[in-house]
């Protein structure tokens, strides 16, 4: 609700495509530089405690930004600051988050429970874009930050009553928190299957994740829709996240981690270029469901082996690098977005899709080259 909204403030107040992807960006960019400290206090600290924190902290962010704009005194970069915020806590609370399913299930329960977390992000992005495009249309996009921000408050009551098993502070304090995120960083680049994972998630990261920052721009200027149809483009998006992350729970051991990962990588690129391309308004909400279905079919994959790949002591730290890759985002959504000002938002989303698919298809290939060459060298 609010990442719609404040999208839509921004394109509203000042018709930029480029702010318009600083929203998003904005809120990521914190990953690039806070993320590994987030894995380190996921490791040191009890988790469910320091999800709390980092709530509170957003819960912060959403009451300034609501009292703004009740106040009229709401500006471009006043969104974009109260985004970098929110962006903070989630970096520092995240790598809790995500490594707090392992410590609530057992470990051949953990590829359920991470699917199953992926499909409450996907439902909330389902129930909460939908409410705000008809709140936005109905009430103003002032009403739809304040209940928002309402929204936030059972959530953070809710991790107090969490008793995990396995709770953090599982690496001993009186050792540095630098020292703590070396080990981790060393763990995670002495595992091939840890580095392998790392870059494919690198790549969609950058070039097909930050497109629904310009979801507003598709709407107003591709399309030529209002906030409703915007919140059916993202209800669009949600559905086929939650579609996605269900197949991946589902029949996801069937075909193999590897396979799985191409797979679903090089088909979100190619629907994401289609919807790039795409002036029909239904023909787009097709292709941004496609898009998004596969897209998180890669992400619960690509997370789930990064957390079975790693021991419960480190997984926190090593959970707070793939996380780090999502600080690259902004990256993609700034460069989308200045490519956008220059050549348009299909052109500019259609090249960041295509460069995706190809620099996937190469990393499979030399990998798979690199296995073959050593296997040989094992041989000889």
């Amino acid at each position: 609700m609010q990442m719609l909204t404040r999208g839509w403030l921004v394109e509203d107040m000042t018709g930029s495509p480029f702010l318009v992807s600083m929203v998003m960006a904005a809120m990521m960019l914190p990953m690039l530089f806070l993320s590994l400290f987030g894995g380190v206090l996921a490791d040191r600290f009890a988790r469910h405690k320091v999800v709390a924190v980092g709530d509170f902290s957003t819960l912060a962010g959403f009451a300034v930004l609501f009292l703004l704009v009740m106040l009229d005194m709401l500006n471009a970069w006043q969104v974009i600051a109260v985004s970098f915020w929110n962006g903070i806590g989630f970096a520092l609370s995240m790598p809790a988050r995500q490594t707090l399913a392992g410590g609530l299930v057992h470990r051949e329960q953990l590829r359920t429970a991470v699917g199953l977390s992926m499909t409450t992000y996907s439902t909330s992005q389902i129930v909460g874009a939908s409410v705000a495009g008809i709140m936005i249309a109905q009430l103003g996009a002032e009403w739809t930050l304040g209940i928002s921000t309402l929204l936030l408050v059972p959530a953070i009551l809710a991790y107090g009553t969490l008793r995990p098993h396995r709770h953090g502070a599982s690496v001993d304090r009186k050792t540095s928190a630098i020292a703590n995120l070396k080990s981790g960083v060393k763990f995670t680049f002495a595992s091939p299957a840890l580095r392998t994972m790392m870059i494919g998630a690198l790549i969609v990261t950058i070039t097909i994740g930050p497109f629904q920052a310009l979801m507003p721009v598709f709407a107003a200027e591709v399309l030529k829709v209002g906030p409703a149809a915007l919140g059916n483009l993202v209800l669009a998006a949600g559905c086929g996240s939650l579609t996605g992350s269900l197949v991946v729970i589902a029949f996801g051991t069937r075909f193999g981690q590897r396979k799985t990962a191409i797979f679903s990588g090089v088909i979100a690129a190619l629907a994401l270029a289609g919807f790039a391309s795409s002036s029909l308004y239904l023909a787009s909400v097709a292709l941004v469901a496609v898009t998004s279905m596969a897209m998180t079919a890669f992400m619960v994959n690509n997370m789930t082996g990064v957390q079975m790949e790693s021991p419960d002591e480190v997984r926190g730290r090593v959970l707070s690098l793939r996380f780090l890759l999502i600080g690259f985002q902004p990256i993609g959504a700034v460069g989308l977005g200045a490519l956008s000002e220059v050549y348009g938002a299909q052109v500019a989303v259609a090249s960041f899709a295509l460069a995706g698919a190809v620099m996937l298809l190469a990393a499979h290939v030399l990998r798979h080259a690199s296995e073959r060459i050593g296997g040989l060298k094992d041989n000889g």
